[in-house]
Parts: C-alpha cells; sequence; structure tokens
C-alpha cells in the first residue's frame, strides 16, 4: 500500500466509526423524544420529568448499549436543559466505562453553590445544539469537573414539543483516536495528524504537532481531506515531513 492508501483507509474507518456513533445517538434522543413529546407546565414554565425508575433504566441501558458497541466512546448518556428539568438530581444521566471493565454511573455535583458545580451551559457541546437544533462535534478540550479527560465529545440535541430540553452525547476520549492513528500510520515516513474546522490538532504520528495546537498554515504543512461524515466532524492532515 502506499502512504496515499494507509491515509484513506484511515479516513475511511475513522468516518463509518463516526457515522455510527451518531447513528446511535440520534437513535438514543430519538427514544427520549418520544418520553418529553409534550413538556408539561411546572412552575410556570415548560418541564421535562421527574422521571420514572423504568425511565432511568431506559435511558441507562440506551447508554450502556452505545458504549457495548462504540468501542472509541468512553462515555455517554443524556444531558437535560437545567430550566427544563424537573428535577435538579435527574439533569445528566451518564455511564462510564468501569475500571473492572463493565460500566457505572459517573457522579456529578448538581448544587449550584458548589465550586465543583458541573456548568455546562455555555460549553460548545451543549450551547451549538441548543442554537442550531442540529448535532455537533465539539473538542478537543479537558473535562474539568466532567469527567476530568482530555475529550472530543459529540452530541444530538433532543426537542419535545418542539422546545429543546437537552442532548444525547457521547465522550471520545483523544488518547483512543490517537491510538488508532499511531496504529495506522506509525511506520509512515509523513506526518497525519486529525484537526477539526478550526485547524486543532486532535491528535499526530508526530511529536512536531501536538494535541490542541493550532495547525499551522501553508503548503508545508501538507494536504487536507475531511472525513466523509454524515455530521461534519474532522479531517485528516498528512504529507509533511515527519520530524519525530
Amino acid at each position: 500500500m502506499t502512504e496515499l492508501d494507509d491515509v484513506r483507509s484511515l479516513r475511511e474507518s475513522l468516518a463509518t466509526e463516526f457515522d455510527d456513533l451518531y447513528a446511535d445517538l440520534e437513535h438514543m434522543a430519538e427514544a427520549v423524544r418520544a418520553a418529553v413529546a409534550s413538556p408539561g407546565p411546572v412552575g410556570g414554565t415548560d418541564r421535562v420529568g421527574p422521571f420514572d425508575d423504568d425511565q432511568l433504566r431506559a435511558m441507562r441501558d440506551q447508554a450502556i448499549g452505545l458504549l457495548s458497541r462504540r468501542r472509541m466512546a468512553d462515555g455517554a448518556g443524556f444531558i437535560f436543559d437545567p430550566d427544563r428539568i424537573a428535577i435538579a438530581e435527574q439533569l445528566i444521566q451518564w455511564q462510564v466505562r468501569s475500571q473492572a471493565g463493565g460500566f457505572e454511573p459517573y457522579g456529578f455535583v448538581y448544587d449550584t453553590d458548589s465550586t465543583e458545580y458541573y456548568d455546562f451551559m455555555r460549553l460548545p457541546w451543549f450551547e451549538t445544539p441548543r442554537r442550531t437544533g442540529g448535532p455537533t462535534l465539539a473538542g478537543p478540550y479537558l473535562d474539568y469537573l466532567g469527567v476530568d479527560d482530555y475529550v472530543l465529545t459529540a452530541t444530538v440535541p433532543i426537542a419535545g414539543g418542539g422546545v429543546f430540553v437537552g442532548v444525547a452525547g457521547a465522550d471520545i476520549p483523544v488518547s483512543t483516536l490517537e491510538r488508532i492513528v499511531l496504529s495506522r500510520c506509525r511506520g509512515l515516513d509523513v506526518a497525519v495528524a486529525l484537526v477539526t474546522a478550526e485547524d486543532r490538532i486532535v491528535c499526530s504520528n508526530s511529536a512536531h504537532y501536538l494535541p490542541g495546537d493550532r495547525l499551522p498554515q501553508g503548503p508545508e504543512t501538507g494536504t487536507r481531506m475531511s472525513l466523509p461524515t454524515r455530521v461534519p466532524t474532522l479531517a485528516v492532515q498528512w504529507g509533511a515531513e515527519r520530524s519525530a
């Protein structure tokens, strides 16, 4: 295989992974949309919930199902709009992989007066679907006060009765994408990097390109090919001389 063949293979396999992930997220969101199709008035505003045990169990099972199928994701679940949820303790329904090899709920702080409160309302993975009504891929970023890892977050919106009430989402650790890139491109003599639409480097097979840095502009950085995904995600930049 040529270098171009290797890069194309990486690009196509990642595109399939992302498309399958978003299909699962859309399925999760649709299941919850049915449950919140007609938000009821609570305190003069449209709210969702409280969810009963069966509904909470169904959301847990959907998140675990995604994690079982999509090894690229490390956490998944539902995050509701604090202004729409009836019970604050049901705000985030999130499952992560446990050290024992199974799955477990991730604990978040719901007390708005706490210094550890997870204030996510203005984070791109939540704000963009709320504003646009469409899916998004946010990051890479350090999810401080969240799962405390360097991740990308994929989300799709949930709307009930035409009102945005939250998102279905999944976290993708940068370290996982890095392992994929290195396994496919370790032997190449050129640098290969995954980059965002904002030119942020996600990972690379070269120490010349560090995660989080902005990719330099110019012909010396090589060629860019976007992943052929249904939802805009990442691009593969390749062709520059590999320095390490």
